[in-house]
């Protein structure tokens, strides 16, 4: 009898600090304009990832120039390169030397911040032989005053 006692002691004080404490915990849960901008958010991330897939597939070296920031990091062979490189390799190496021709497959959008995102995807190159993806991508992109802007990109092989 004793520990029943205790027991309902003991919750008859609790119940109250977890209501209090769960009354401050801020809501997860966003109001219909914040899903809204959030949904329009991802909208503009993911046409950022098909414009960069488009520049690719129709060797648009000025669209491949808009989309990405001066800030821009990436690495070719394990090596850092920055956007002046970026822009230089494919204007002199990779555009001439390859017809390149890729289909955007399962982009993800995380926002990070109201100023920046990363999106993930995959692509298939047009004359691959199966369904399955070749490469994953992820772009980090961050708004800019002139609209979002891709800052990092990583490229993977994917083995299956």
């Amino acid at each position: 009898m004793a520990a029943r006692h205790h027991v309902r002691n003991g919750l008859s004080l609790a119940l109250p600090l977890l209501v209090v404490a769960l009354s401050s915990v801020p809501a997860c849960a966003q109001e219909p304009g914040e899903q809204a901008a959030t949904a329009e958010t991802k909208r503009e991330i993911v046409s950022i990832a098909e414009a960069w897939t488009r520049a690719w597939n129709d060797e648009d070296l000025e669209l491949m120039s808009q989309l990405h920031d001066g800030d821009l990091l990436y690495y070719w062979r394990g090596q850092p390169r920055g956007y002046e490189t970026f822009i230089q390799e494919l204007r002199e190496f990779i555009f001439p030397a390859e017809s390149i021709s890729v289909e955007l497959l399962n982009p993800q959008v995380q926002l990070l911040t109201s100023e920046s995102a990363v999106v993930g995807f995959q692509m298939r190159g047009a004359e691959s032989a199966t369904d399955d993806p070749d490469i994953a991508v992820t772009l980090v992109v961050i708004r800019r005053a002139t609209g979002w802007k891709i800052i990092h990109i990583h490229e993977s092989p994917v083995r299956l």
